[in-house]
Order: structure tokens, then sequence, then C-alpha cells
């Protein structure tokens, strides 16, 4: 029952905020707005994509719980998905004043065999996340290797880190730790990954001490049976 709740309200609150979305955007856009309308409108932009990240992420948790998300496997380039999905991120990260870098090293092939979308989400989860908890003037470092048989990521920030009586509940679905009660989020990003992750038959550890940065490593089959 918890499952087709989530799953009818994912799809009810899709409309309404698709029309919120475009209704701001007209007014943003339109030549004679009056200037004090910019930010409430800008605000209203905001949350309405903050919002649809949620219904979103509640979309996937529950066809991931009920077994009908399923996963498309093609051969693709893990390195230029990375570079691609970090470009993507890289204006967050300057707007935060965050340095990002990247790492990759290769001894074996860069090609993976996976759901490309899906792995680009884990990515888009990890590095949304690691900015997030990085404060201003802070480093997050992205690095990737590639073995015959594994692809493997490791994301790590310069954060206040997850003690070690939450870091077991880190994956778990809505969990919010005592830093991210500061910051707007649904507590399902890195539940997302997780499931993602077992999917594609890999695994997804974290590794923390308190006020020292938080590090994810997901290891995947470069083949997925």
């Amino acid at each position: 029952a918890k499952d087709q709740f989530l799953a009818m309200l994912s799809h009810e609150l899709r409309t309404p905020l698709t029309i919120i979305k475009g209704f701001a955007i007209t007014l943003l856009d339109h030549p004679d707005i009056p200037a004090d309308f910019c930010k409430p409108l800008q605000k209203v932009d905001r949350e309405a994509d903050r919002l649809t990240r949620l219904v979103n992420d509640l979309l996937d948790l529950s066809q991931i719980q009920s077994r009908r998300l399923s996963i498309e496997v093609v051969p693709f380039d893990a390195r230029e998905l990375l570079e691609e999905t970090v470009s993507l991120m890289a204006p967050l990260a300057e707007r935060r004043v965050v340095e990002l870098e990247v790492n990759y090293q290769a001894t074996g092939p860069n090609d993976i065999y996976a759901d490309r979308d899906r792995v680009k989400q884990i990515l888009i989860n990890l590095l949304d996340n690691a900015i997030k908890f990085t404060p201003s003037g802070g480093k997050v470092t992205v690095q990737s290797a590639s073995t015959d048989v594994l692809w493997e990521l490791n994301v790590t920030d310069t954060g206040p880190g997850v003690s070690p009586t939450d870091l077991p509940n880190l994956f778990e679905h809505f969990f919010r730790g005592k830093h991210s009660r500061k910051f707007a989020g649904s507590g399902l990003g890195l539940a997302i990954v997780k499931e993602i992750v077992e999917l594609h038959q890999g695994t997804v550890e974290a590794f923390s001490q308190a006020n020292a940065g938080l590090h994810v490593r997901v290891c995947l089959p470069r083949h997925l049976n």
C-alpha cells in the first residue's frame, strides 16, 4: 500500500509542478516584468525544481522497491560519462566555491556494459551530495579507475563527515544525519544510489570520521550478467 501510494503521489504531483515551473519561466522571460517580481519568481522556479527532484526520487524509489525499475544494458565509455557529468555539476560547485578535482586511472578498457542513464544518476547523486555538504573553500575529489573486470568510482569531500553512529544508516531510505538537517533534501539520494548499484550487481560503501569528510566508493562489474 505504501509503494502504491508513493507511485500515485509522484505521478499526481508531476503535472502541477510542470505548470508552476512553466508559468514561472514565462513570467521571468517577460520583458515587462517589474524588477521587484524577479526575486520571488526565481525562488518559485528554484523550489519547483527542488520539488520535482523529490518527486522523481520518490518515483524511482517506488519502482525499485516494487521491482518495476528495469535497466537497459548498453556499452559506453565510462570516462566520457564521468567528464560529461562533472561538467554538468561544475556550475553548482562554482556557486558554492568548492573545488572539483577529477582523476581517472585506467589499467583496463574504458568501456563498461551497464545502464548509462542510471550510472549517470549515481554520479549526479554522489556529486550533488558531496558538493552540498562541502563548505566554501573546500574540495570534492572524484577518482575513477577501471580494470578488466571492475569499474570503480570514489567520491571524497572535505565536509563535516558522518559520525560512526550515523554511518551504518547512511544508505537507508529518508535517513538524514545531524549535519544533513541543515540542508534541503529528501534523504533519498544515497539510498537510490545503493539500489541502482545493487541492480547492477555492484557494491557501494562509505568511510568517514566526524569532521573529516565523507568517502563513498562504488564498484560495478564492467560486464553485467
